[in-house]
């Protein structure tokens, strides 16, 4: 038995891009069998519903708003629920996990740091980092910084996002990856319900918590569920 799990989702609740309610989005998993979700809202320094003007601590409840929805939803539909959300830095995008709430409180820095510098201050504290969506050619983003990947600066490539508008740019990420024979995720990048479950991560068990979820990931024990164009192996190592 395969438990699948989303690795990137947005709510309307936190994220301005976002269609349907952190409560819509977990019934939605629930109703195509997924197991769990990480919530990654965008963050204070992206896209985000935030008042950028409030103190710090304002600034991290609005931030934790949809995933707190989130949890209440997960327990009503059997969902399991992780905290995480998408680091902007550099015009890059970088799916994060692993530090709890009181680390997002505590450090107010991470209002504007450069993508090692973020690197290195996630991993202080045993966060996991995926590159989201790398090649995306994306009209808010300068051209010179399409397909442009810092060393260091994160643990896996997402090489499938099922937000993409061009397979190419899933195609590229991939390529970088098994190159480079580097961690591979899947993320669906969902906005709306009608788009959970395009891209997920499936494990031979149940995951216990975020630290196992990282635990699974560094030991290639997760399987990418994705379109047939790109190979299903845990990392095609």
């Amino acid at each position: 038995m395969n438990y699948l799990y989303e690795l990137h989702l947005h709510t309307a609740e936190t994220s301005k891009c976002g269609q349907s309610s952190a409560a819509d989005m977990i019934k939605a998993l629930a109703d195509k069998g997924i197991s769990g979700t990480v919530v990654t809202d965008h963050f204070v320094n992206a896209n985000a519903r935030v008042d950028r003007d409030a103190p710090w601590h304002e600034q991290i409840d609005q931030i934790l708003e949809g995933y707190r929805q989130a949890v209440i939803a997960g327990q009503t539909y059997g969902v399991q629920v992780f905290l995480g959300w998408e680091y902007f830095a550099d015009w890059k995008d970088y799916v994060t996990f692993g530090p709890d709430e009181s680390f997002l409180y505590e450090h107010p820095e991470l209002a504007a740091l450069d993508p090692l510098s973020y690197s290195r201050l996630i991993h202080e504290h045993g966060g996991f980092i995926i590159h989201a969506h790398p090649y995306r050619e994306a009209w808010y983003t300068p051209e010179e910084k399409w397909g442009v990947i810092v060393p260091g600066a994160h643990d896996a490539i997402e090489v499938f996002n099922g937000g993409n508008s061009e397979e190419r740019f899933n195609q590229s990420a991939f390529q970088y990856a098994a190159d480079r024979r580097e961690l591979m995720t899947a993320g669906s990048d969902t906005h709306a319900v009608e788009t959970t479950g395009s891209g997920l991560m499936a494990f031979p068990r149940r995951l216990d918590s975020v630290r196992d979820l990282i635990c699974a990931l560094r030991a290639d024990e997760g399987q990418r569920l994705i379109r047939p164009e790109l190979p299903l192996s845990a990392n095609s190592r």
